[in-house]
């Protein structure tokens, strides 16, 4: 045991949790001595284990490890972030008490943070259940509800509803205090329609644990709290008295190749210990074990056959460079397994838009389930599978496969929640609307296969033939009639699914003339949807009458919606304020699209300090493009513009985020414009910096070279070291050696220095390499290349950005000598450097090197 526990310690500190969690769960004997010395060896905020090691698996480890000291366990559990933390301690504490350990229990629930107040407040519960003391079921609500919302609210639901379902767990009467507290506590927490609607969830499984414990009294007392909809599933609950049972976290488990075939080293250890996961409840430790033992000792291996994202770059070199039906047979194998990465859709859609047919590819990832993968959380179109499959399809006319694509993505309705959310219904929005761009006059036959229950939350995806040929009142009918808007006006946090179409429908109207219907259908949203609605529809038209009806509309919307929202008392945390800032400073941007500079600078001028200036930021950086593009700089109005920023209603942050857009334009007309008073509110030396840079880009645009030299090189070569400056931001620095033109002998030298910043800050240093390296124009890539190559950032940082690099040569380059190929420092980045030269000879036809290359890395089988 103690061989092992020293052997730990050699280990890097990622390698060295791991390790000690699946040794610990495999020789139990062991797992005092293990633990002890992973505590020991770890310093403080030297790893967040949430990004390296599979939740379950630590859970795991401490529902067994019991016998370990309760102190022992926070001081290694909760090296992570606090809801991850929270979920893993409330099953040790549940573990304890079901071994009668309260005093190990109540140490781990001191551990749980207040913030997360689901998990703290169900330990509560089971605390009072084990003792019977009064205290853990008062505290139980009043940790929850009594302390600071943690965000809008929804939070406190949840943690009230899980504690329900504790108790319906225990099997308590209905009359039992602790319940009854418990279901009051909930219904009291949403004092308003906007909290009921944004904690609908917590009333949702509040009702359902009520109906399984059989206290139906309390299911319909929470139910008043549930925003009706059709054919209620609350309802059909307490009917019945049939609980839903709680939808289960569905994670895959991967495959031992699969782990060994990640490039990233903390996701290989992710995986690993998902795959150890799935070993342990197949009760085969020898295997769990040696899924450790695999990628520990692995951390140099190379895997033979390379991962699905890196099959998928290389599909897409392969079809830029020519090599279609090569690409197609990669894709169509991707599309035929488990993972299909999103590069695969891109590399399929560039084969179709390059004459090649790629629907072989769209019918494997229709049949293999595919057509509903989501790539993110957002709402973005390139976040859908479904976006790519639907413009593959769109570019030919095949009816059949249109409605192959649209069943295979169709949903049914989900009965936990009052609305269905992007989750249930991304996928078809999507399919409906790329079909719809290409052949709008097949919507009906599409939304027939959709049906009646997720149409009206779908159809306004189809924006073009709704603009184009459907009235108005048929537009409203398949939306969903006056429930789409009735459902924004009691909406808050959530943007609702029709909520979504409103933008891309007004504007989409508009551009056909059609202003009036446009207008019309926005008229009943609320105040969020309608302001950027009418933003974007200032921007589509095309008259100055036009705009001047829609700003008065804007103006009437803007004294009735805040006449609303304070009648229903919104203003508790000063929310009002910051509404009428974004108002009044988007109003200022309309104004901006008719010419109305001068009425936008005194918007900009005249608003209070609020504690998130988003708009206002965006409106003066909007005023400085404006006066850049029309050559409208004055006097006064760069004296009045100086004067705002300089002004106590903008923090030093803000001000440096709008300057960019700002102090060029200003130095441009005005070479002795003194910037003095704006530095001294820039108190912090690392903002002084790139201010007087920004000054020196101004002078370069007015054609003072010499003086725009001096400034910028004074800056960037003279000023800053890395004692007295060491926080100075080299993005933005970059950005100002950018605008120097390419002829000045040192804007090479300018470019290294400011690379070179990046080795004071090490803590920023690989936000900022990305940030930077983001930025790069192809033109640059040399230099940047000699840049990294001539660094002396550490090796984890610097191969980071090597590797970025070469992603970008690869994608924008003529020149393969920039490859960061002698760079690697191991067989794994060894490999992607050979696949990056491989990938950037197909791209540029040289398939039968790129093919040599492709087998020695293992993106093709030899032979």
């Amino acid at each position: 045991m103690k061989a092992a526990a020293a052997s730990l310690k050699t280990l890097p500190a990622h390698e060295r949790f791991v390790t000690a969690m699946l040794l610990g769960l495999s020789f139990p004997k062991a797992r005092g001595a293990l633990t002890a010395a992973l505590d020991d060896s770890l310093a403080d905020g030297e790893l967040q284990w949430h990004e390296i090691c599979d939740e379950r698996i630590v859970t795991r480890w401490v529902v067994a490890g019991r016998e370990l000291d309760a102190a022992l366990c926070v001081r290694v559990v909760t090296r992570a972030e606090h809801r991850t933390v929270g979920r893993v301690l409330l099953e040790a504490v549940r573990e304890r008490l079901q071994h009668n350990d309260t005093a190990g229990a109540e140490v781990l629930f001191a551990a749980i943070d207040q913030k997360s107040k689901l998990a703290r407040s169900s330990a509560c519960a089971l605390l009072w259940l084990a003792t019977r003391d009064d205290e853990w079921s008062r505290r139980a609500i009043d940790d929850c509800v009594g302390t600071p919302k943690v965000q809008v609210g929804n939070d406190e639901a949840d943690a009230l509803a899980a504690v329900l379902g504790e108790y319906q767990r225990a099997g308590l009467a209905a009359d039992t205090p602790a319940v009854v507290n418990t279901v009051a506590a909930l219904v009291d927490w949403g004092d308003s329609p906007d909290l009921r609607y944004i904690c609908r969830d917590g009333y949702y499984w509040g009702v359902q644990n009520c109906v399984r414990a059989g206290w139906l009294d309390h299911a319909r007392r929470l139910r008043t709290c549930w925003l009706t909809h059709h054919d209620d599933p609350l309802d059909k609950a307490i009917a019945t008295g049939i609980a839903e049972d709680p939808p289960q976290r569905q994670r895959p488990t991967p495959g031992a190749a699969e782990v060994l075939a990640e490039p990233d080293r903390n996701q290989q250890l992710v995986k690993a210990t998902a795959y150890a996961e799935g070993r342990y409840r197949a009760e085969d430790l020898e295997g769990a074990y040696q899924a450790l033992a695999g990628v520990v000792a692995a951390g140099d291996r190379v895997p033979a056959t390379a991962g699905a994202e890196e099959q998928a770059e290389w599909a897409l070199a392969l079809a830029v460079g020519g090599a279609q039906a090569e690409a197609l047979a990669v894709v169509v194998g991707l599309a035929s397994g488990e993972v299909l990465p999103r590069t695969a859709c891109d590399a399929a859609l560039k084969l179709a838009e390059l004459g090649g047919d790629a629907l072989a590819f769209v019918d494997a990832a229709i049949a293999n389930g595919h057509a509903k993968d989501i790539y993110g959380d957002h709402y973005p179109p390139e976040g859908y599978a479904a976006t790519y499959l639907g413009r593959i399809v769109a570019r030919t006319d095949d009816l059949d496969r249109e409605l192959a694509l649209v069943r295979a993505v169709r949903t049914e309705r989900p009965t936990h929640v009052p609305e269905p959310g992007l989750r249930d219904a991304g996928p078809l929005r999507e399919t409906l609307r790329v079909l719809s761009d290409r052949h709008p006059q097949r919507l009906s036959r599409w939304l027939d296969e959709v049906g009646p229950e997720m149409g009206p939350y779908v159809a306004g995806a189809a924006v073009r033939p709704l603009a184009e040929v459907v009235s108005l009142a048929t537009i409203i009918a398949i939306r969903g009639g006056d429930r789409a808007w009735i459902l924004s006006q009691n909406s808050y946090a959530k943007t609702e699914l029709q909520e979504m179409d409103i933008r891309a429908l007004t504007t989409g109207l508009a551009s056909q003339g059609r202003l009036d219907d446009a207008l019309e259908l926005l008229r009943p949203y609320r105040p969020l949807i309608a302001q950027d609605a009418l933003y974007w529809l200032c921007e589509t038209v095309r008259t100055s009458d036009d705009r001047a009806r829609i700003i008065s509309v804007y103006r009437g919307r803007k004294l009735a919606d805040f006449d609303r929202d304070l009648d229903q008392g919104w203003d508790d945390e000063g929310w009002i304020c910051e509404e009428a800032v974004d108002w009044t400073c988007k109003l200022g941007r309309m104004l901006l699209f008719d010419g109305q500079i001068d009425e936008a600078i005194a918007i900009a001028a005249d608003q209070p300090k609020v504690k998130h200036p988003y708009e206002r930021a965006e409106l003066l950086r909007q005023i400085g493009t404006w006066l850049d593009a029309n050559d409208g700089w004055t006097p006064a109005r760069r004296e009045r513009i100086l004067r705002i920023l300089c002004g106590p209603t903008l923090t030093a942050g803000t001000v440096m985020n709008c300057a960019p857009q700002i102090i060029p334009g200003a130095i441009t007309g005005d070479p002795e414009l003194s910037l003095t008073e704006l530095a001294d509110k820039l108190y912090l030396r690392q903002w002084r910096t790139p201010l007087f840079a920004l000054a020196g880009v101004g002078d370069l645009r007015a054609g003072r070279r010499h003086e725009g030299m001096a400034e910028i090189s004074e800056q960037v070569l003279d000023k800053p070291d890395p004692k007295s400056n060491r926080w100075v931001p080299p993005p933005r620095l970059l950005w100002c050696v950018q605008q120097v033109p390419r002829d000045v002998k040192i804007r090479d030298e300018l470019f290294l220095k400011v690379f070179r910043m990046l080795e004071w800050d090490l803590e920023d240093a690989l936000k900022n390499i990305r940030a930077m390296l983001g930025a790069i124009e192809p033109a640059d890539l040399a230099i940047a290349a000699r840049a990294l190559a001539e660094s002396e950032l550490p090796v984890e940082i610097r191969s980071v950005g090597e590797q970025l690099l070469g992603e970008l040569v690869v994608a924008h380059s003529e020149d393969a000598t920039l490859l960061p190929i002698e760079s690697a420092q191991d067989p794994i980045t060894a490999r992607q450097r050979v696949q990056q030269a491989a990938r950037f000879l197909a791209r540029h036809g040289e398939l039968d090197a790129a093919r040599r290359l492709a087998e020695k890395s293992g993106l093709v089988a030899a032979g």
